[in-house]
């Protein structure tokens, strides 16, 4: 994916993300679901909760992956600690004050 993102700055004469047009950020999105299908099998979740599921069992899965195993033996932590996700809850600022502080009072039921 991070290819992809290299070959259209390249294309396009961008030295900054933030030059992407709307449409070159459409064209990534199509490039990055199609190398997540190549990789997988598989689509790219449409259900945002299916997507939170697949980014936990990553991060689980990836314990024992080479870089992971590298950093710990390099870091001298042991195999037999654990790992951990912290899943955090993103608010836009539709649902939030223009301030930027929560309102208390909402209730985001993150357990659906």
């Amino acid at each position: 994916m991070k290819k992809s993102w290299s070959i259209l700055k390249d294309k396009r004469g961008i030295q900054l993300d933030t030059e992407f047009t709307v449409q070159d950020l459409k064209d990534l999105v199509y490039d990055f679901k199609d190398a997540v299908k190549k990789r997988t099998g598989h689509d790219f979740p449409a259900n945002p909760w299916d997507q939170l599921w697949g980014a936990v069992i990553a991060v689980f899965n990836s314990w024992n992956g080479g870089r992971a195993v590298y950093y710990r033996n390099m870091n001298g932590y042991p195999a037999n600690w654990e790992t951990a996700v912290n899943v955090q809850a993103g608010y836009s600022m539709d649902v939030a004050p223009c301030s930027g502080h929560i309102d208390p009072s909402i209730d985001f039921d993150l357990k659906r």
